[in-house]
């Protein structure tokens, strides 16, 4: 009986899923193994139940794709000499043979011309937590992109290592972000400190995105869709480039023959997902940008302007005023405008049905929802034609 595994590679692939773009970049590597070439693969996602790395390392394993190098890893891929591809990292180890990193810089030109575009004069950047190293590019290339058009940059450095730290830099990050000039863009370095960004500004009263906007990186949707306001985010080509590297790994441990120098493969922001909390929709009043806030979590509901009033604690006719002066239209036109996007954003996004899509987004039924979309005008892209009677 033939052995059929003869052949096939033995490989380990360690990366953390705690990671979005790690995620993704493992999606890249499974996909390559399913279209291509089979691997004996020993797969380390960072779940509790899951060996260390160092023990699957032997001298039958012929290529490793990692994001971590401790130094018994790096003395077992020595030993061994397992080719090694890295994520994220740094470092290296003496066998490396390519490395997976981001390119951070563009991010920041991404960020700096979406707000730019969309009337912002004042602009900030908001460090990373624990201060990684890829932090500091996303600043400069968001910098030196506003630079280039006028404009500055504010800057928050984030607490070095201390025993409260969390706590420390909540309350230390409120002040900041208290005192910047409003209404302000921040950019975050990724979606965790945006979403963390937006938790500090409720506790503040700060408004999002009226007087404050914010934009993170990752596009990770568990994080994004869930906050309030739903967060707009840089999508990477992380899939693609996690098959480029395995296809890459593939070929040297199928032919022996090593580069001369690391292959780097980069990834970079290629999509932007716009998402209510980067709008530039600023009124200067906040109890506009309260009112929105609210509408935005009950659309589903049925909306009137005496239990809009009645939920804000503010007389009707106060709120039909101030609301009118501050977004130069109405509150009833303002709830439909909110509608119809959600329902945009649901048609082309998914393949809900139309009951299903009018009833989530408050319109009474299918019938209603066309209506409000032929009396606004709205254009609709290929997807949502089925809109259309």
């Amino acid at each position: 009986m033939k052995n059929i595994a003869r052949g096939i590679p033995k490989v380990a692939v360690s990366l953390s899923s705690t990671y979005i773009t790690n995620r993704q970049i493992l999606g890249g590597i499974l996909k390559f193994i399913k279209l291509n070439s089979p691997w004996d693969g020993a797969f380390i996602t960072g779940r509790s139940d899951d060996p260390a790395l160092e023990t699957i390392l032997n001298e039958k394993t012929k290529g490793l794709i990692t994001d971590e190098l401790t130094p018994e890893v790096k003395a077992l891929v020595e030993k061994y000499n397992i080719a090694t591809v890295t994520v994220l990292l740094e470092d290296s180890a003496p066998t490396t043979i390519g490395t997976i990193a981001c390119d951070s810089t563009s991010l920041g030109k991404i960020a700096a011309e979406h707000f730019v575009k969309s009337g912002f004069k004042h602009f900030a950047y908001v460090e990373d937590l624990a201060r990684t190293y890829w932090s500091m590019p996303r600043y400069e290339g968001f910098k030196s992109t506003l630079e280039s058009e006028g404009f500055t940059c504010s800057f928050y450095r984030s607490l070095k290592s201390t025993a409260n730290r969390p706590k420390d830099d909540h309350s230390r990050l409120a002040r900041w972000l208290e005192a910047l000039p409003k209404p302000c863009a921040v950019f975050a370095a990724n979606d965790v400190r945006a979403r963390h960004i937006i938790e500090v500004c409720r506790t503040k009263n700060i408004t999002v995105p009226g007087q404050i906007a914010v934009m993170g990186v990752d596009n990770d949707e568990s994080l994004c869709e869930t906050a309030m306001p739903a967060i707009t985010s840089i999508e990477w080509n992380t899939l693609d480039c996690g098959y480029r590297a395995a296809e890459f790994l593939d070929k040297v441990i199928r032919t022996g023959r090593r580069p001369d120098t690391q292959q780097r493969f980069m990834y970079s922001g290629y999509r932007l997902v716009v998402r209510a909390s980067s709008l530039m929709n600023a009124t200067g009043d906040p109890l506009v940008e309260e009112c929105r806030e609210y509408l935005a979590a009950s659309l589903d509901k049925k909306l009137t302007t005496n239990s809009i009033s009645e939920a804000m604690n503010i007389s009707r006719r106060t709120l039909e005023r101030r609301f009118y002066l501050g977004a130069g239209h109405t509150l009833r036109t303002e709830i439909q405008m909110m509608r119809m996007t959600l329902a945009k954003q649901l048609l082309e996004e998914t393949d809900f049905r139309l009951e299903d899509i009018a009833f989530k987004c408050g319109f009474y039924d299918v019938s209603h929802m066309r209506q409000t979309f032929a009396r606004f005008g709205a254009r609709l892209s290929a997807k949502k034609q089925r809109l259309k009677p």
